[in-house]
C-alpha cells in the first residue's frame, strides 16, 4: 500500500525529468526528486510509468514525436490534473466551509426568527388582550354612560319636581305669609273682640250685678236671672275656645310646610352627591381609557418595527437560502467538470493503449 504523501503523478513527473536529463529513472534517483518514498511504493509507481511509457513509445512512433516530448507532455497532463484536483480539493473545502458557514447563520436567522416570531406572537396576544380589556371597559362606560342618562333624566325629573314645589313652598311660604298676617289679625281682632268682650261683659256684669243687684232688691235673688247670665259668659267662652282652636290649625299646618320644604332639601342634596359621585367615575373611566388607548398604539408601534425586522430576517434568510442554492449548483458543475476532465484523461489513456 502506497504511503500518503507519494502519488503516481509524482513519481512520472521525476521520472519524465531524468528522462529529459538523459537518465535512467530508478528508484534512488527518484527517492532523492522526490525526498521521501519507500522502496516498495516507488517501484509499483516506476512499474506503472514504465509500462505507460511502452505506449507512449508507440504513439511517438507512429506520429513521428519524440518520445521525451510525449513522456514531457503527458507528465505535464499529469500536473495539469493534479493541480485541477488540488484547485477542485481546495475549492470543494472552501465550499463546504462556506456552506457550514452560511448554515450556522442560516441556523441563527432561524432561530432570530422564532424568537421575533414569539414576541410577534406575545405581542399578538397582548393586542388581543389590551382590546378585550378596551371593549370591556368601552362597554363599562356605555353603561355608565346609559346610568347617567338614566341619572340625569332624573335629575331633570326632579329639579322639574323640585321647581314645582318651590313654587308650591314660595305659594305655600305666601299663603303662610298671608296666614301670619291673618293670624296677626285674628289675633288683633281676637285681643281686641277680647277686649271688647270683656268690656262688654265688665259692662254686662256690671249691668246684670246692677240687675241682679235689682233683681235681687226686686225679687231677692231671682233664679231666671242668674241662668241669664250664666248663659252669656258660656257662650263668650265657647267663643274664645273656637278661635283658640283654629290659631293651633294654622301653627299645625305651618310646621307641616316646613317639613316637607326640609324633605325637598335633603332630597336635592342627595342627588347632587349622587351626580358629583357619577361624574368623578365618569372621568376616572375617561382617563383609564385614554391610557389604555397610549398602551395600544405603543404596541401597535412596536409591532410595526416587529414586522420590518422580521421582514429583514425573512430576506436574510431567502438570500442565503439563494446563495447556498447558487453555491450548490457551482458544486454540482466543478463536479461534472471533474468527471468530465477525469473521463476525458480515461479516454486519451484508453486511445494510447490502443495505439
Amino acid at each position: 500500500m502506497a504511503r500518503p504523501g507519494v502519488t503516481f503523478s509524482e513519481v512520472a513527473e521525476a521520472a519524465s525529468q531524468l528522462i529529459g536529463q538523459g537518465k535512467n529513472p530508478t528508484i534512488e534517483q527518484i527517492r532523492l526528486i522526490i525526498g521521501n518514498g519507500s522502496n516498495s511504493t516507488l517501484a509499483n509507481h516506476l512499474r506503472r510509468w514504465k509500462a505507460e511509457q511502452a505506449g507512449d513509445s508507440l504513439i511517438a512512433a507512429r506520429e513521428g514525436i519524440p518520445e521525451p516530448l510525449v513522456a514531457m507532455m503527458k507528465g505535464l497532463w499529469d500536473r495539469v490534473m493534479q493541480e485541477a484536483d488540488g484547485k477542485m480539493e481546495k475549492m470543494m473545502s472552501e465550499y463546504e466551509d462556506i456552506v457550514s458557514s452560511l448554515k450556522e447563520e442560516l441556523s441563527k436567522y432561524k432561530i432570530n426568527n422564532q424568537k421575533w416570531q414569539k414576541l410577534h406572537d406575545q405581542w399578538l396576544q397582548e393586542k388581543e388582550n389590551l382590546q378585550g380589556a378596551n371593549f370591556a371597559q368601552s362597554e363599562q362606560i356605555n353603561n355608565l354612560k346609559h346610568q347617567y342618562n338614566i341619572l340625569e333624566t332624573r335629575w331633570e325629573t326632579q329639579a322639574k319636581q323640585l321647581e314645582e314645589k318651590d313654587a308650591r313652598n314660595a305659594e305655600l311660604n305666601r299663603l303662610h305669609q298671608l296666614v301670619q298676617q291673618n293670624l296677626e289679625h285674628f289675633r288683633e281682632s281676637s285681643r281686641e273682640q277680647r277686649l271688647a268682650y270683656s268690656l262688654a261683659a265688665e259692662k254686662r256684669e256690671a249691668v246684670l250685678q246692677q240687675e241682679i243687684a235689682g233683681l235681687k232688691a226686686a225679687l231677692a235673688g231671682s233664679e231666671k236671672g242668674r241662668v241669664e247670665g250664666e248663659k252669656a259668659l258660656s257662650a263668650s267662652r265657647r267663643e274664645c275656645a273656637d278661635q283658640q282652636e283654629a290659631l293651633a290649625g294654622a301653627k299645625g299646618e305651618m310646621s307641616r310646610l316646613r317639613e316637607a320644604q326640609q324633605a325637598v332639601e335633603n332630597e336635592h342634596i342627595r342627588l347632587q352627591t349622587q351626580y358629583d359621585e357619577i361624574v368623578k367615575r365618569e372621568a376616572g373611566l375617561q382617563d383609564k381609557y385614554a391610557e389604555t388607548h397610549s398602551r395600544i398604539l405603543v404596541l401597535e408601534k412596536n409591532a410595526v418595527l416587529l414586522e420590518g425586522q422580521l421582514q429583514t430576517v425573512r430576506d436574510t434568510l431567502r438570500r442565503s437560502e439563494e446563495r447556498v442554492s447558487t453555491l450548490e449548483h457551482e458544486n454540482l458543475f466543478l463536479e461534472k467538470e471533474k468527471i468530465s476532465a477525469k473521463k476525458a484523461s480515461v479516454e486519451s489513456s484508453h486511445e494510447k493503449e490502443s495505439v
